[in-house]
């Protein structure tokens, strides 16, 4: 929401509702005020005045809490790191010793409480090719995913059961050959 919207927001949240105001209230309020002026004393208000201003007093502190409460949200969503600024979870690097000839490729890890994901940047594979990617430990191999090859560099992730501490390869197979088409270690 831009500072337009959010003015624009307020604005009918705080504007007066859109119903006409009774002759004989306009009248009780001129005569108040005549006799304030002049001194007298003034009469004690009407019940149904009374309910009006109760009205009133709680219809504006309900807007002024729906004003705070979207101003917090907006602060708080526009206060904060998003995107490439928000802090970002640390990675270890993965170390590659099979990568085919002309393939660009960048591996790192994260380590999570329930498995290891791969951030994978890789480019220049053979296009319109799928590939699966597997974690191998010592009790087998974990799937991890897979993507299609596509011509421009591509920024996949991939998630695993297995604990990083666990894992001692990432291959990346060619799914209609089973050709391992590169192979890493987390270091």
């Amino acid at each position: 929401m831009n500072d337009d919207e959010l003015l624009g927001a307020l604005g009918d949240a705080l504007a007066p509702p859109d119903r006409p105001v009774p002759e004989d209230g306009i009248a009780e309020v001129r005569a108040r005020a005549a006799a304030a002026g002049s001194g007298a004393g003034s009469a004690p208000p009407s019940a149904e005045g009374a309910t009006r201003r109760n009205v009133l007093v709680g219809s504006i502190a309900a807007a002024v809490g729906v004003a705070a409460g979207v101003a917090g949200t907006v602060a708080a969503t526009s206060s904060g790191p998003s995107g490439e600024d928000a802090a970002a979870p640390p990675t270890r690097p993965v170390e590659f010793s099979l990568v085919p000839a002309g393939t660009t490729v960048d591996g790192r890890t994260i380590d999570h409480t329930w498995g290891m994901e791969l951030l994978l940047d890789v480019s220049d594979l053979p296009i319109d090719h799928e590939y699966t990617v597997t974690y191998a430990t010592a009790d087998g191999e974990v799937a991890a995913g897979g993507f299609r090859s596509v011509a421009i560099p591509m920024a996949c992730r991939f998630n695993g059961t297995a604990l990083r501490a666990t894992v001692t390869e990432i291959a990346v197979a060619d799914r209609a050959t089973g050709e391992i088409v590169l192979r890493g270690r987390p270091v």
